[in-house]
């Protein structure tokens, strides 16, 4: 069923376009209008200035990413409520330095530090920092689906096995397979 007048909103040009999606609205990015919020149950279309790069949560509700401003922002688009809050990170967040945890948690590796968003809260706060003001930090790995952990590699200290928590323990990878 047509929920819009704007008419193409038929097969694989539209869903490969899908940014976000609830029972009452989607996200669609469109080349020439940018980002719109098209209410299901009206069919109400609202345009929304979303960061050009940007990491989606796993059930696609929730959009991070930054804002180059000074200090960088990390900006969170909640596409349920059609709402978007930021906070003042740091430093900005390199390519593949999101890793959702859950479909409401993410961990954010900065170039020194990990942050952990957690959006039942609404905060933030750092888990691991490196000590050293140089980029050093990569995530390995997004973790399993339902893991609160990840792998980062520390450039220092090699690879960390990270728990959500904060806690972590670094990770010989001789030991691990029996060198």
């Amino acid at each position: 069923e047509q929920c819009t007048s704007l008419g193409y909103f038929t097969g694989n040009p539209f869903l490969g376009r899908l940014e976000a999606a609830s029972g009452d609205a989607v996200l669609y990015r469109d080349f020439q209008k940018g980002s719109l919020r098209i209410d299901l149950r009206d069919g109400t279309v609202e345009q929304r200035l979303l960061p050009a790069r940007y990491f989606r949560s796993p059930n696609m509700k929730l959009i991070l990413g930054t804002i180059p401003t000074s200090p960088p922002k990390l900006v969170v688009y909640d596409h349920a409520s059609g709402e978007m809050i930021s906070f003042p990170i740091p430093k900005g967040i390199p390519e593949n330095g999101i890793a959702w945890l859950s479909n409401t948690k993410a961990a954010i590796a900065l170039i020194n530090e990990v942050m952990i968003y957690d959006h039942a809260t609404s905060s933030i706060e750092s888990i691991y920092e490196t000590g050293v003001e140089k980029f050093s930090l990569k995530i390995l790995a997004p973790p399993f689906r339902g893991h609160d952990f990840l792998l980062i590699e520390d450039s220092e200290k090699g690879i960390i096995h990270l728990r959500g928590d904060g806690s972590s323990q670094r990770i010989n990878i001789q030991d691990l397979v029996g060198a």
